[in-house]
């Protein structure tokens, strides 16, 4: 079966009445399916506007490239804020699933599992429906975030966005560092036993199966007391921006 063709957000093949309609359904399987070809069609634009030499990219690397890469590069090329990707990763998932297996559906468990990767400001601008009905509204917000960025970096002279891409391209290496072993939803805090170094200030990403996160350690405790500094074997809480998993890896980004 061929891949559907992924809408022209901005040619006469788009209509923004088209898709609020395709994701207005009691079907949520057609829901996910609909808003997650809409959600990568915006995003490739996106990342399309921000490269140098989009040109470079055809179809055919975009066909190569998966979705969870795609939003790698947006976040690599600064045009994705990675504490918002959990969400769009856990859309991708669902998608996936319904996809590749016959008779899947999306449950209420899974709307509410969207709603838990989304990021504070992502899950306000969905409003206080109710979980059920909440779907449609997850998908319009992730959507319209991409669309106010592809909107505003178009203002942006294409001068500056190739010097901001040439400073990324900075080879970046991980190195892992050890595993979360709890999350504290009240107070944003992972617990994590490390295998490697650890120090405030470093770069990190918590990469799991529907985890990925990427930030700055910013304090670190070991046993409640603070520290700038913890060696393999410590086990320490610190701060994230957005829900991690037991049994997440945790990496240090180093540049290269």
């Amino acid at each position: 079966m061929s891949s559907p063709q992924r809408p022209d957000l901005h040619g006469r093949g788009f209509s923004a009445e088209e898709y609020l309609k395709r994701i207005n359904s009691e079907d949520r399987v057609g829901i996910v399916i609909s808003g997650h070809l809409y959600i990568e069609a915006a995003l490739i634009q996106l990342i399309e506007r921000a490269l140098p030499y989009p040109g470079d990219f055809g179809e055919e690397t975009w066909r190569r490239l998966s979705f969870p890469s795609k939003l790698e590069l947006g976040v690599a090329l600064d045009v994705m804020d990675p504490r918002e990707t959990p969400a769009y990763l856990k859309v991708n998932q669902l998608r996936n699933r319904i996809a590749h297996r016959l008779g899947e559906t999306i449950t209420v468990g899974d709307v509410e599992d969207l709603l838990d990767t989304m990021d504070a400001s992502q899950r306000q601008n969905v409003g206080p429906h109710p979980v059920a009905a909440s779907l449609q509204p997850a998908l319009v917000v992730l959507f319209t975030l991409i669309q106010v960025r592809l909107e505003g970096l178009g203002q942006t002279a294409p001068s500056k966005r190739r010097d901001r891409y040439g400073e990324m391209l900075q080879v970046a290496t991980k190195e892992p560092i050890g595993e979360v072993t709890h999350y504290f939803a009240r107070l944003g805090v992972a617990a994590a036993a490390l295998t490697g170094g650890l120090a405030v200030g470093d770069r990190i990403r918590v990469k799991g199966h529907t985890t990925d996160l990427t930030q700055t350690v910013e304090s670190l405790e070991i046993e409640h007391q603070k520290v700038g500094r913890a060696v393999p074997g410590a086990h320490v809480a610190f701060r994230v921006s957005a829900k991690v998993r037991a049994g997440d890896k945790v990496f240090r980004i180093t540049a290269g």
